[in-house]
């Protein structure tokens, strides 16, 4: 189950945190950045290529996904992406 998922300058999000739970719901009024969260998590599982998901003006965004058995971190800057995959005391970085 998900536990917690961290955006860091992606599109309009410059640094949210979502506490995850059994059953979480995400609501907002427009153009409160509902759908930049879903894409960054969905860029998680397809890492889509380019830069143009950083929020104007930075540099770099950081996606870290919680799960109860790993966390995920995908870093996306001008040269490219990182994921970075720890589980126990194990971290593999792609």
């Amino acid at each position: 189950m998900l536990r917690l998922i961290q955006v860091q300058h992606w599109q309009s999000l410059t640094d949210v945190d979502v506490a995850c739970g059994a059953f979480t719901v995400i609501t907002g009024p427009s153009s409160s950045g509902k759908s930049a969260f879903l894409r960054a998590l969905r860029s998680a599982m397809l890492n889509p290529r380019g830069t143009r998901s950083i929020t104007h003006g930075k540099t770099s965004s950081v996606l870290r996904v919680e799960e109860d058995a790993f966390v995920l971190t995908l870093e996306r800057g001008a040269t490219g992406a990182k994921y970075s995959l720890a589980q126990d005391s194990d971290v593999q970085t792609f």
